[in-house]
C-alpha cells in the first residue's frame, strides 16, 4: 500500500516540474536524470527533480542514494509552501521503513504545511501523508484507527486530488482488512467499489486480479457459490490478456479454496500445486500455499501425505520462528494433521501453544478450539477408568440414591440463594456506578459552566478594553489633538511677529510642537486604526505591515479570498491578533523575513506566519502577556492556534478562526 502511495507522489512531482522522462529502467536512468538537472535553471524545478529521484531510489531499496539526492533538495533555499511539503513528506517516506516515529513526524510537517493550499499536489501529497498513519496504526494493531484514518483523512483528500486509482487502491485495502475481521458484508463493499473505480479508469488487468481474488474469498466465506463461480471466472478471462504465469497466485488460491468447499479434494490440491509450482521457495506466499494444501490434504483424509510438507516448512523456517507471524501457522498445521491422526495429545499441546500466542480478536474461538480438544483427550484417558468404576458404581448406585437426592436438594437450595446473592451484589453494584456517573456528570456540568463563565468574563474584557481603546484614541484625537493644533495655529501668528533675526527659538518650539501632534496622531491611530474602519480590513493589514518594514526586516503580505462582509467586531479582533504576532516576531524573534498569509473560506478565516526569529520552546518557555491576549481573542472567535517552534528555527503559527455569524 505504502509503495502505491510512492509511485503517486512521484507521478505528481514530474507533472509539477514539467518533465517527464522516460520509463525508469535500465542503468542509464540516473544519468539521464542528471542531465535533465542540468538544464532545469529554476529551484523549484531542480528541487522537484532531486525529489523524484530520491523517491524512485527509496522504491527501488537503494537508501543511501536517495539519502543523497533528499540532502542536495535540502540545500536549496526555496521558500514555496508546496516545495516544503514535498521535501518533508520526501524526508517521512525515506525515514518510515527503519524509523516510524521520525517518518510520521515528517508526514505531519507535510500535512500542516500543504493544509493551506487547494491544489492536486496538495491534496494528494497530504492523502500519501494520511495512509503513512494509518498504516503505523495497523501495524499496531489498532483496526479501529486505521480504518477511521483511512475513510475520514485519506479516502476524501484523494477525492479531492481527484486520483482515482489510489482511492480505488484505498479501498481495496480496507476490504481487505474487513475481510480479515469478519466483517464480510464491508468488505465486499469496499472490493466492489474499488473493481468499478479499477473498470472506469481502464487499469491493467494484472491491478485488477487480487481485488478479483479477494473478492471470491469474500463470497465464499459468505457461502455465495454462484458469485465465487462468476469471479473464478472473471480471473480466468483477465488471465488470458496476461503473458505473466506468477500473477495468477490468486486465481489458483480462489480456485482451491472453492473446489474444497465444495469437497472436491483433488481438484483443491491441483490447484495448490499450481500455485505452489510459481512461487519461490523462500517467499511467504510459497509457505501460505503450503499450509492452504495442509489443509486440504487432512480434509481429503490424507494426512499421512501432508507431514512430510509440513516437515519442508518447519525446516526451512527453522531460523525464523521467533516470529510469531511464522510461529502461528505451524503450530496450526501441526495441530490439524495430529487431529487428522487422531493423535489428540499432541494435537492438544499445539492447539494450546496456537491460541497462547494467537492475536487477542480469534482467541476466544481458538480456546474452545482448545477446550474441547481437551477433553476429547482427557475422555480417551479416562474410558479405562470408567469402566473400571462402572461395576462398583452400580453396587452402590441404590444406597447412595438417598444421599444424591438430598444433595441435589442441598444444591438447588444453595444454588438459589446464590442467584439471590448475585442479583443483589450486582443491583447494589449498578446503583454505585449509577450514582459515579452522575456525580461525573455534575462535575462535568460545573465545569462546563466555568468554562462559559470564563468564556464570557474574557469576552467582556475584550469588548471593555476596544472601547476603552476607542475612548481614549477619541478623546486624544478630538481633544488634545485639537487643544495642540489651536496651540500651533496661535503661535504661528506669534512668529509672523517676531522679527527674523529672533524666530530660531521660536522655530524650534514649533518643530517641536508639530512633532507633538504627529505622535499624537499616530498613538491613536495604532489605538483605533482608522484605516479599517474606513478601508477594510484587507488594506487595514496591508498598511500595518508596511508601517513595521524597516531595512532590518522585510514582511511578505498574502491576502487570499477576504471579504468585506464581516462585522466590525470580528475585524478589529482580527486586526489586534495580526498586530500582535508581527510585534512579537519583530520585537521578541528579531525575524530578518517574516511571511504572512491571511486567508477566508466562508465562515472560516485563516492566519499563518512564518518568522524565521530565533524561536523559542513552547514547552518550556512561560506564556507571555502577548500570546495570552492572542488566545482570548482567538477563543472569542471560537478559533483554535498552533504553535511550531524551536529555539535557533524560526517560528510557526497556525490560527483558524470562526468568523460566522
Amino acid at each position: 500500500m505504502i509503495r502505491c502511495s510512492h509511485l503517486l507522489i512521484g507521478l505528481l512531482l514530474l507533472a509539477a516540474a514539467g518533465a517527464l522522462p522516460a520509463q525508469p529502467t535500465g542503468p542509464y536512468y540516473d544519468d539521464s536524470m542528471q542531465v535533465l538537472l542540468r538544464h532545469t535553471l529554476s529551484d523549484s524545478g531542480r528541487t522537484r527533480l532531486l525529489l523524484w529521484m530520491a523517491n524512485y531510489w527509496d522504491i527501488y531499496g537503494n537508501t543511501r542514494r536517495a539519502r543523497r539526492y533528499l540532502d542536495e533538495a535540502r540545500r536549496i533555499d526555496c521558500k514555496s509552501p508546496t516545495m516544503k511539503g514535498l521535501y518533508y513528506w520526501a524526508e517521512g517516506a525515506h525515514c518510515f521503513p527503519f524509523d516510524p516515529e521520525c517518518g510520521l513526524n515528517y508526514m505531519t510537517k507535510a500535512d500542516n504545511t500543504m493544509r493551506q493550499l487547494k491544489t492536486r499536489v496538495a491534496y494528494g501529497t497530504r492523502a500519501s501523508a494520511w495512509l503513512y498513519h494509518a498504516t503505523s496504526m495497523l501495524r499496531k494493531g489498532d483496526r479501529l484507527s486505521y480504518v477511521d484514518l483511512m475513510t475520514n483523512k485519506a479516502i476524501p483528500l484523494a477525492l479531492q486530488a481527484k486520483d482515482t486509482f489510489s482511492v480505488a487502491s484505498y479501498y481495496k485495502q480496507l476490504g481487505t482488512v474487513f475481510m480479515n475481521t469478519g466483517q464480510l458484508d464491508k468488505a465486499e463493499t469496499y472490493l466492489r467499489s474499488s473493481i468499478a473505480l479499477l473498470n472506469q479508469i481502464g487499469t491493467h488487468n494484472y491491478e485488477k486480479l487480487p481485488v478479483y481474488s479477494w473478492l471470491g474469498e469474500t463470497y465464499l466465506l459468505r457461502g455465495r457459490i454462484p458469485e465465487t463461480r462468476v469471479v473464478m471466472d472473471t480471473l480466468k478471462t483477465l488471465l488470458a490478456d496476461l503473458p505473466f504465469p506468477f500473477v495468477a497466485t490468486g486465481y489458483h488460491k480462489l480456485r482451491g479454496l472453492y473446489f474444497q468447499h465444495q469437497e472436491q479434494y483433488d481438484h483443491a490440491l491441483n490447484s495448490f500445486d499450481e500455485g505452489i509450482g510459481l512461487m519461490e521457495q523462500d517467499s511467504s506466499d510459497y509457505d501460505e500455499f503450503a499450509y492452504l494444501k495442509i489443509k486440504a490434504l487432512v480434509a481429503a483424509g490424507r494426512s499421512n501425505e501432508a507431514q512430510p510438507l509440513l516437515r519442508e516448512l518447519s525446516s526451512r523456517n527453522r531460523d525464523r520462528t521467533f516470529r510469531p507471524e511464522i510461529r502461528l501457522p505451524l503450530y496450526e498445521a501441526h495441530a490439524v494433521i495430529n487431529a487428522g491422526l487422531h493423535r489428540n495429545r499432541e494435537a492438544y499441546e499445539y492447539m494450546r501453544k496456537y491460541a497462547v500466542l494467537a492475536d487477542s480478536v480469534h482467541r476466544s474461538q481458538l480456546v474452545i478450539d482448545v477446550n474441547a480438544l481437551e477433553i476429547k483427550y482427557r475422555n480417551a484417558e479416562s474410558l479405562k477408568e470408567i469402566a473400571r468404576l462402572k461395576a462398583r458404581n452400580e453396587q452402590i448406585a441404590l444406597r447412595d440414591r438417598n444421599s444424591r437426592l438430598l444433595s441435589w436438594l442441598l444444591t438447588l437450595t444453595s444454588l438459589l440463594l446464590f442467584v439471590v446473592a448475585l442479583l443483589s451484589l450486582l443491583y447494589y453494584r449498578n446503583n454505585r456506578k449509577l450514582m459515579r456517573q452522575k456525580e461525573l456528570n455534575y462535575r462535568q456540568q460545573l465545569k462546563e459552566i466555568a468554562q462559559r463563565q470564563q468564556l464570557q468574563f474574557g469576552q467582556a474584557v475584550l469588548q471593555g478594553e476596544e472601547q476603552e481603546r476607542r475612548r481614549v484614541a477619541r478623546d486624544l484625537h478630538d481633544g488634545l489633538g485639537g487643544i495642540l493644533a489651536g496651540v500651533k495655529i496661535n503661535l504661528s501668528g506669534q512668529v509672523e511677529a517676531i522679527p527674523n533675526g529672533k524666530r530660531t527659538e521660536w522655530t524650534r518650539i514649533m518643530g517641536q510642537l508639530d512633532h507633538s501632534v504627529t505622535e499624537l496622531r499616530r498613538i491613536a491611530h495604532n489605538m483605533m486604526p482608522v484605516n479599517l474602519l474606513k478601508f477594510g480590513l484587507r488594506v487595514a493589514l496591508k498598511d500595518l505591515c508596511e508601517s513595521l518594514i524597516t531595512p532590518a526586516t522585510s514582511i511578505d503580505f498574502q491576502a487570499l479570498g477576504i471579504e468585506d462582509n464581516l462585522s466590525e467586531e470580528t475585524q478589529i479582533h482580527i486586526y489586534r491578533i495580526v498586530q500582535e504576532l508581527l510585534s512579537n516576531a519583530v520585537k521578541h524573534a528579531e525575524a530578518g523575513h517574516i511571511i504572512l498569509q491571511c486567508s477566508q473560506d466562508n465562515n472560516t478565516f485563516l492566519i499563518t506566519q512564518e518568522d524565521d526569529g530565533k524561536g523559542f520552546d513552547p514547552t518550556v518557555t512561560p506564556l507571555g502577556m502577548g500570546l495570552s491576549n492572542i488566545r482570548n481573542r482567538v477563543g472569542f472567535l471560537k478559533g483554535r492556534i498552533e504553535i511550531d517552534s524551536a529555539i535557533n528555527e524560526g517560528t510557526i503559527i497556525n490560527i483558524e478562526l470562526y468568523v460566522g455569524a
